[in-house]
């Protein structure tokens, strides 16, 4: 899995300097400096989480380039100063070759937070005052986040407009959907690459790839043989679209786009031959509004099919130790998710429910596997609880409320004091639901990352492989889901819980999904990442272990 980085570095100059000669547009670098608290709560909590989205929202276009997160805390910190005022401000976009600042403050009292900036124009020396924005409570802050990006960035096409057509500090920009530079192809892959493990005994690893960067957000992954052509294919989604790629060499080749409706919400996308006819079908879980109308593809006659539509289940196909069973779970009326949990067979032409599955009432369809996991081959339940917890619980079909009762019930064999996990990937629960709507109202449901359970050091016996987005919030707000990076575990039952053989080290990117899956059909399966990137951007890594 060697990467021909001389080749691409050359190829990537080339185009940019062709892309250079036709795109005409400006990026203007804008510094968001981390906001003062005016609490008596401690709160740093809330000004992480604005600092973050405020990166990650004016970052979305192709016009502004915000500086990097470390670069500014680094200035920041050397500037020595507890309260940022406008001279110091200035200073460190002097320092930051910057040709904007934001910075503000955040101030609490009871429940209600104000957020207060302001935007600097550094070369014209002028400061936009008035940027001022109220919030009921914490969980108001998004919206109003949304709403305060949104004004900084009218301010800075604003003035940009005013200017003239060269900016100093500038750079030329690419047109959306474009590959990577030369610079972010070649520059510090160290940041993407899982292979940096910290671990507890030696891991073997033979190789990294990393696809070119997409102007897509990615917000699912599968890899199979979709076309049956005896060669497996890359499966994935953003909001409406299914693509289909395949890995030829270094490349990363878009084969097919099934594009959906204006309305739909693709949430989860898995493959697997259900039907029996030797070609394995694709599971979209679609989210429409307050219903759920998942559906099927199939390949057939040069294309994709659906072969099914309107299927009111959420779907997700999980590793079992005889072979990949397809889930399936109804919207609850209570709750976003029912309490039972079946499996899908396909009878008389169509899919059906068949068993229940013996799992905890209350879990989420996402977020757990079956598995045996140790010597003695008796099946668990490997699943992340409400709070990201990983639990390892009996085969029982008992309410989660009888299970963690303060002692512990019999049927939980074992929970992390870790969290992991972590997703912004969701629908809203109530649909459009207006009557007594609330900004209190825990409307957004998130979809929780997969469990993989995997025999990656050939032993005979199965460990479990798992992601940890990391927030500098955390899970305290329940709407707000902010990433500034991830890494990926591999645990090992020992027979009185579960240890870590390895970690990597931060990944930079968002991980949106993941599998462990022969990417490159060199017979092998690598440990495959759908990596999310500010600017509405995502890569492909692959790991060879």
């Amino acid at each position: 899995m060697k990467r021909r980085y001389t080749a691409v570095f050359i190829v990537s100059v080339l185009t940019a300097m062709c892309i250079s000669t036709l795109w005409a547009g400006t990026r203007i670098s804008v510094a968001v400096l981390p906001f003062s608290i005016n609490s008596s709560e401690t709160i740093d909590y809330v000004r992480d989480g604005i600092w973050d989205m405020l990166i990650s929202r004016l970052s979305a276009g192709d016009t502004i380039e915000v500086i990097n997160k470390q670069a500014i805390s680094d200035a920041v910190k050397a500037l020595g100063k507890s309260e940022i005022k406008e001279d110091d401000a200035y200073s460190l976009a002097k320092r930051l070759h910057s040709d904007y600042v934001v910075w503000g403050t955040v101030t609490k009292i009871g429940k209600g937070l104000s957020i207060d900036g302001k935007v600097l124009d550094i070369r014209n020396r002028m400061s936009h005052e008035g940027l001022f924005q109220q919030c009921e409570n914490v969980d108001a802050v998004i919206p109003k986040v949304n709403d305060f990006a949104s004004k900084v960035e009218s301010i800075i096409m604003g003035s940009l407009a005013q200017r003239k057509p060269a900016v100093e500090s500038g750079v030329q920009g690419m047109p959306q959907g474009a590959a990577l530079s030369a610079e972010e192809n070649a520059a510090d892959l160290s940041a993407f690459n899982p292979g940096i493990v910290s671990a507890s005994k030696t891991v073997d690893s033979t190789g990294f790839w990393l696809s070119d960067k997409i102007a897509k957000r990615f917000k699912g992954l599968d890899i199979g043989d979709v076309d049956a052509d005896g060669r497996n294919e890359i499966v994935v989604i953003d909001d409406r679209t299914v693509m289909i790629y395949r890995r030829e060499g270094d490349a990363l080749v878009l084969l097919h786009t099934i594009q959906g409706r204006m309305y739909d919400n693709y949430i989860a996308v898995d493959n697997a031959d259900v039907n029996g006819n030797g070609i394995r079908e694709i599971f979209v879980t679609n989210v429409n509004g307050s219903q759920v109308e998942s559906f099927v593809l199939e390949y057939r006659d040069g294309g994709f099919e659906k072969t099914a539509t309107g299927l009111e289940w959420f779907l997700r196909v999980i590793g079992t130790p005889v072979e990949p069973m397809l889930l399936a779970q109804s919207r609850g009326i209570d709750t976003a998710f029912g309490d039972g949990i079946f499996s899908i067979s396909w009878k008389d032409g169509r899919y059906v429910e068949d068993k229940r599955i013996s799992v905890p009432a209350g879990l989420s369809i996402y977020g757990l596997t079956i598995d045996a996991i140790d010597a003695s081959g008796i099946e668990r339940c490997i699943a992340l609880g409400e709070y990201d917890h990983l639990c390892i619980y009996a085969k029982t079909g008992k309410a989660l409320s009888q299970i963690h009762i303060l002692g512990g019930g019999d049927e939980l064999l074992w929970k992390s004091d870790e969290v992991y996990g972590g997703s912004n990937n969701f629908f809203n629960y109530g649909g459009n639901r207006l009557a007594g709507y609330s900004v209190e109202t825990p409307d957004n449901v998130y979809i929780e990352l997969r469990v993989l359970t995997v025999d990656m050091n050939r032993d005979g016996k199965k460990e479990v492989l798992i992601a940890k987005n990391l927030s500098s919030v955390g899970n305290i707000l329940k709407n707000l889901k902010v990433y500034s990076g991830s890494e990926l575990y591999h645990l090992e039952w020992d027979g009185i819980g579960m240890r870590e053989n390895w970690k990597t080290r931060k990944i930079q990117g968002y991980i949106a999904d993941y599998q462990f899956k022969d990417i490159d059909n060199d017979g092998r399966s690598e440990i495959v990442l759908v990596l999310g990137l500010s600017g509405a951007s995502s890569v492909i890594a692959a790991y060879d272990m």
